[in-house]
């Protein structure tokens, strides 16, 4: 049940952008906070694995805008 609770929060604060209909700014607002909260995790990440927290943070980063760029493709692909 908390993990279900954990998903449902994080999943609000990037999704709040669109509840204001802007358009291609959410997209981009939610892309910010999508990335910054990425970076967080990434860095909080070392305090088990040792690494530095940039390198940390930016792998996330890293492995997240992959992850966007592919969905947003498919995406586009599938719309009619």
């Amino acid at each position: 049940v908390l993990t279900f609770i954990a998903f449902i929060l994080g999943n609000l604060v990037a999704l709040f952008p669109y509840f204001f209909n802007l358009g291609m700014i959410s997209l981009i607002l939610s892309s910010i906070v999508s990335f910054s909260m990425l970076f967080v995790a990434g860095a909080l990440k070392t305090k088990i694995t040792g690494e530095k927290p940039w390198k940390g943070g930016l792998e996330m980063v890293l492995i997240g805008i992959v992850a966007f760029i592919i969905s947003y493709s498919v995406g586009i692909f599938l719309e009619p």
